[in-house]
């Protein structure tokens, strides 16, 4: 027997935008600056982001980093997310997108990652449901 993925609400808190999981009473530690950044974009676009898109949120994600960090300013970070998002290479961009899954893979389990993810060949998104929260289960 299978048990059901845990569920739970998510609130970003404070101005370094920690992501904590309120109906498990923990925070959601996900290793890596960029990995970080990558999700909390994600979790701001329920809909999804085709992972070949990503690039068109470019200025959002350098807000979200300069928030979560600002050690870095927002012309070297454009820089290194242009080439991040160079679509003739995208192994730096896969190696991060990697990073985020192992992250969250060991934070909540192979069970919820899988409900958390969604593998098209069109697109590579994160779904609504599973630790992407519905609607009214993110507070920022």
């Amino acid at each position: 027997m299978k048990a059901a993925p845990l569920v739970s609400p998510i609130e970003v808190q404070g101005n370094r935008m920690k992501i904590w999981l309120t109906g498990l009473n923990r925070e959601l530690k996900i290793q890596g600056l960029t990995p970080r950044c990558l999700y909390l974009l994600y979790l701001k676009h329920p809909e999804g982001i085709a992972y070949e898109r990503l690039d068109e949120h470019m200025d959002e994600l350098i807000e979200i980093h300069q928030q979560v960090s600002g050690t870095k300013t927002r012309e070297v970070l454009l820089a290194e997310f242009t080439k991040l998002f160079d679509p003739g290479d995208r192994s730096s961009l896969n190696q991060q997108i990697s990073r985020l899954r192992g992250s969250l893979r060991n934070s909540l389990g192979e069970d919820v990652l899988e409900k958390l993810t969604e593998k098209r060949a069109e697109a590579k998104r994160f779904r609504e449901n599973g630790f992407q929260p519905s609607p009214g289960m993110l507070v920022f």
